[in-house]
């Protein structure tokens, strides 16, 4: 036998040998657990099958109605490779709906006086306004319209706590790459670098995002949020498997959808979003979000971790006029303010069709325009506003569909409304 032909065969040994194991290895048996209220037990028996048959690898969702948490669900492994089952207090990274908590701690400022919708950025952050940006108003920057997605080098996202200073100087720098306010186009990765250092800066006491987040909503309505972790917390966290794009490719091709076709060419294409994130802010990242020294770091655009349970809450709490046990958290006339689409185009990477202020706007599993952010592989959080509905939903294995389009998440929100239907017909 010639040495290419012994080469091969011990190749073909050593992968069977190498996969055997994994085949025998016994299935691990995954859990689900949580409260329901008994008329919303279809919700219940939906997550619990997905659960059991492996679509829902890791996951928590909740729904809260006028104030009431009705649906509580949490289930999986929140690290398979250490047998880690997700818990009731287990810790998820948001990523970009992360964004959209950050979008009502904006509102919260504006209801304070603090910030300006209308009012130019550089009127709180007076080194913003130069190479293009002089005029650019928050309203437009925290629509997505301020061109900004694509920067001029990258910088490390270390920067944001050791080396502010120059984090700033970068941000300062940074020319539009459209005329501010013309044009729609997803600011992934910069969102955070200049939405939290101008909070930063009209906050009176120059507190950082994730400071603000806990002195604002953490602590005083009880809500178990972070952006950026503390050490502390990191038992809780589920370990995270990234977004297979491999996979995502395969599914949206054999979708046999148009919607998905144009969304690959969107993502993938010479102009695409992946072009985009490779000169977006920061230093690759992708390899690090399970890294303790990295996850730590407060940043709006990605950095958020909470559970289904608290996105539901934090959103129900909008969606039920912005108070909660007496407490206000925002203005029925900011919440009027932030229902409303600020740009309704096409954007420019083909991520988003529309876009409000630093929200955006999708149907959902009744059918309804709800507000709200999503997050790569498939988080979500939204505010019914017609119906009173929070609702929030996270997962540490990425999925292909992210855009409150997975049939498991729309599974959820369609059997919810019905019970929700037959629970307000009961209470009359």
């Amino acid at each position: 036998m010639g040495v290419l032909k012994q080469a091969a065969v011990i190749l073909v040994i050593a992968y069977i040998l190498n996969k055997i194991p994994s085949y025998l290895k016994p299935k691990l048996k995954p859990r689900y657990e949580g409260y329901f209220h008994p008329e919303f037990r279809k919700v219940a028996e939906a997550f619990r099958k997905y659960v059991e048959n492996g679509e829902e690898r890791g996951a928590s969702m909740a729904f809260y109605h006028k104030g009431e948490l009705l649906v509580d669900m949490w289930g999986g492994f929140a690290d398979p490779a250490s047998e880690r089952h997700w818990k009731n207090d287990t810790l998820c990274l948001m990523y970009s709906a992360t964004k959209g908590v950050t979008a009502l701690l904006v509102a919260q400022f504006v209801d304070r006086g603090l910030l300006d919708y209308n009012k130019k950025v550089s009127d709180y952050w007076p080194k913003f306004g130069q190479n293009g940006k002089e005029d650019m108003t928050l309203e437009t920057l925290i629509s997505h319209q301020g061109g900004l997605a694509e920067t001029n080098g990258t910088i490390p996202l270390e920067w944001m706590i050791t080396e502010p200073e120059k984090a700033e100087a970068f941000a300062e720098r940074q020319k539009p790459t459209w005329k501010p306010g013309t044009k729609l186009g997803y600011h992934g990765i910069t969102y955070g670098l200049f939405i939290d250092i101008l909070m930063q800066k009209a906050d009176p006491k120059h507190r950082n995002i994730g400071q603000i987040l806990r002195d604002e909503v953490s602590v005083p309505f009880e809500i178990d949020i972070y952006n950026g972790l503390p050490y502390a917390e990191l038992h809780r966290v589920a370990r995270q498997t990234p977004l297979d794009f491999s996979a995502m490719i395969w599914d949206y091709l054999t979708s046999f959808n148009i919607r998905y076709y144009k969304l690959l060419y969107n993502f993938f294409g010479p102009t695409g979003f992946m072009k985009t994130l490779a000169t977006s802010g920061f230093h690759p990242i992708s390899g690090t979000l399970d890294n303790p020294d990295i996850i730590r770091i407060p940043m709006s655009s990605f950095l958020g971790f909470g559970n289904g349970r608290s996105l539901g809450k934090l959103f129900g709490i909008v969606a039920n006029g912005g108070k909660h046990k007496g407490k206000q958290f925002l203005s029925k006339q900011t919440i009027d303010r932030l229902a409303k689409p600020v740009v309704n185009r096409p954007g420019e990477y083909g991520i988003l069709p529309n876009a409000g202020l630093g929200v955006f706007y999708f149907p959902n599993g009744k059918g309804n325009v709800v507000m709200g952010s999503i997050g790569a592989g498939g988080q979500i959080a939204y505010a019914d506003l017609d119906n009173n509905v929070g609702f929030g939903y996270v997962t540490n294995h990425g999925g292909s569909f992210q855009f409150n389009d997975d049939h498991k998440v729309l599974e959820y929100q369609k059997l919810f409304y019905e019970c929700l239907e037959k629970y307000l017909e009961t209470k009359k």
